[in-house]
């Protein structure tokens, strides 16, 4: 059993983030491809979060959040997104960067963030993504530290779509953290 990865994926600029037509223009799209809001992920960089994000932003991830979109906090670690946000925003997701991974098992200041962001996220009910995985050992500390899952060259390097149709039709979970 793992974490179940909804369908589709969309990264959000600021800009896009605060059109106040957001919401029903989802809500909208999802409608025309027969899509159901809880297969549809919504990506906000952490960056979004720094500059102090309006209301109309405010509004639009909640709004996204109600309609049963998870709400993908990314590259998170690279901003100076506040410890506020993150428990006032609808979150069901943190990302976080590969500057952070890349460095695991052998520095410890890496090791020490990774593990320190894994265990904030838990706490706040959240699912840590952990980008960039490329080795075993970093695999194997992500899973020791209750990394949800795990995404990187370790598993995938980026595929044609056909290629990638047939990875997910012989795998299970392609981006789970694997047992030990």
């Amino acid at each position: 059993a793992g974490v179940e990865v909804p369908s589709v994926g969309v990264n959000f600029a600021t800009q896009e983030l605060r059109n106040p037509g957001l919401a029903d223009n989802i809500r909208w799209e999802l409608e025309r491809f027969g899509l159901s809001s809880d297969r549809l992920s919504v990506e906000i960089l952490e960056t979004v979060m720094t500059d102090q994000p309006d209301d109309v932003v405010t509004r639009n991830i909640a709004a996204l959040s109600a309609m049963g979109c998870r709400i993908e906090l990314d590259d998170f670690g690279t901003g100076s997104c506040s410890l506020v946000a993150l428990q006032q925003l609808p979150l069901d997701v943190i990302k976080i960067d590969h500057r952070f991974i890349r460095d695991i098992p052998y520095n410890v200041s890496a090791t020490d963030v990774a593990s320190a962001v894994i265990a904030l996220a838990h706490k706040l009910h959240l699912t840590v993504v952990a980008e960039g995985v490329e080795t075993q050992a970093q695999r194997e500390f992500l899973h020791q530290h209750g990394c949800d899952i795990a995404q990187g060259f370790l598993y995938s390097r980026p595929l044609p779509a056909a290629k990638m149709k047939e990875l997910l039709f012989n795998q299970t979970t392609v981006n789970a953290v694997p047992p030990s």
